[in-house]
């Protein structure tokens, strides 16, 4: 392991360190440094290092999620019962001043503020077997982030890193979950459009992708507008039934107005759809430069994969098949091999992965509906069990949604759980 060290500054460390503590945090930057991506790399030592050394709060966030983290891989350091029990009290005190802080005002909280709430993030990850208190932390993000127009007087740098994880935090939960946004608060295309930024970042006449950075944010981006894609096309099937329901004649019909909405998703899916293969062929052809070796890259392909299976499944849906358009589905044996790629893609990073492991746990409903051989739908439960292994006990809530999806299909609603509101 790489031990880290205090930094000789001229600024005062406000706490003494324990061994017990200063251990822990080196665990949870052991975890940082080993990641196969950027998207991480806001929390490195380099970045935080002496917010952890000045800043009890930061300190403390650090400490919980390394004892935890440990805890939840059984590492060998030395814990006793007491100890355990001890890790948990820290924890507790830890959501317990997350929450007395959401009830201040934006500009009263701790600069160190959002920090901390991504922090606590990977605590309910690994404790909650449910994801729903995750679910529910990331929408203190959201209104952190959007309705509050973030600021901080950390560094330019940390900021952007700070937020990219936000907005990949803030994604990912409208991909795990089914969630209706109370009529209160932004739209979720508009919030995740000010999030992910929606212009195309490839493509004719734009500058190929020419770093890690650019490649994260072109997945971070691409994401935000797959989610955005699919909630919407989730909202018209619904109201496609609906209507269906109320009036038996306009069965495979729909009215003008969800005839011109489903023209303009599906024109947005095909957009989407194309950009991601241009992505994946630049990113695999082998005349692109150094970065078709790079770990963003790595973290990246397996969910483009993902997209274009769940792009194509979406619209395979009866509400969508029963008009007379041309739908951005291909073949069964494509949306297959998407997938395939997508589940072999996950399984070479988990070798690495530690606390980017739960990010592929995402994939699951979709890529897992796909697989129909016994062989292959034990290697996705593998995958999940994996990450369960890494510490993650919210895999186990997506084990039992993808068994659910394998004995009726329309079960999980091409989602995972809804989250209450």
């Amino acid at each position: 392991m790489v031990e880290y060290r205090p930094r000789v500054s001229s600024h005062t460390v406000s706490r003494v360190i324990n061994l017990d503590a200063w251990l822990y945090v080196r665990t949870f930057f052991d975890a940082v440094e080993a990641s196969d991506s950027l998207l991480l790399s806001a929390l490195s030592f380099n970045n935080i290092g002496l917010l952890v050394q000045e800043n009890n709060a930061v300190f403390d966030a650090v400490v919980a999620v390394g004892a935890i983290y440990a805890h939840q891989n059984l590492f060998n350091l030395g814990r006793d019962a007491a100890q355990r029990g001890d890790v948990h009290k820290l924890c507790l005190t830890f959501r317990q001043q997350i929450a007395a802080e959401l009830c201040e005002p934006p500009d009263l909280r701790d600069p160190t503020f959002l920090l901390r709430l991504l922090l606590l993030g990977f605590i309910e990850l690994m404790t909650d077997k449910t994801g729903l208190s995750w679910g529910q932390l990331v929408h203190h993000f959201w209104h952190y982030v959007i309705l509050n127009q973030y600021t901080s007087p950390m560094s330019k740098n940390l900021n952007s890193q700070l937020l990219q994880l936000t907005r990949m935090s803030i994604v990912i939960r409208e991909l795990m979950f089914l969630v209706t946004p109370p009529a209160v608060e932004p739209t979720l295309e508009g919030s995740l459009a000010s999030l992910c930024d929606t212009q195309r970042i490839i493509g004719p006449g734009l500058e190929p992708v020419s770093s890690e950075n650019e490649m994260l944010e072109f997945l971070i981006r691409t994401l935000g507008r797959w989610a955005c894609l699919k909630n919407r096309t989730i909202n018209w099937m619904k109201d496609i039934y609906s209507l269906w329901e109320r009036d038996r004649s306009l069965r495979d019909r729909c009215s003008a107005r969800e005839s011109l909405e489903g023209l303009e998703i599906i024109s947005q899916a095909c957009t989407l759809q194309q950009e991601v293969i241009t992505m994946i062929s630049s990113y695999t052809a082998t005349s692109a430069p150094p970065l078709s070796a790079s770990r963003s890259g790595n973290f990246m392909l397996p969910m483009l994969h993902w997209i274009l299976a769940g792009i194509s499944r979406i619209f395979s849906t009866p509400a969508w098949q029963s008009q007379d358009w041309e739908l951005p589905v291909m073949q069964e044996s494509l949306i297959h091999d998407q997938a395939l790629k997508a589940l072999d893609g996950a399984e070479k990073m988990m070798n690495r992965a530690q606390l980017e492991a739960v990010f592929y746990g995402t994939m699951s409903p979709v890529v897992g509906l796909e697989m129909e051989l016994e062989e292959e739908r034990e290697r996705v439960i593998r995958l999940l069990r994996n990450i369960e292994r890494k510490g993650f006990a919210v895999a186990e809530a997506l084990e039992m949604d993808i068994r659910m999806g394998w004995r009726d299909p329309d079960a999980i609603f091409f989602g995972a759980h809804v989250l209450p509101s």
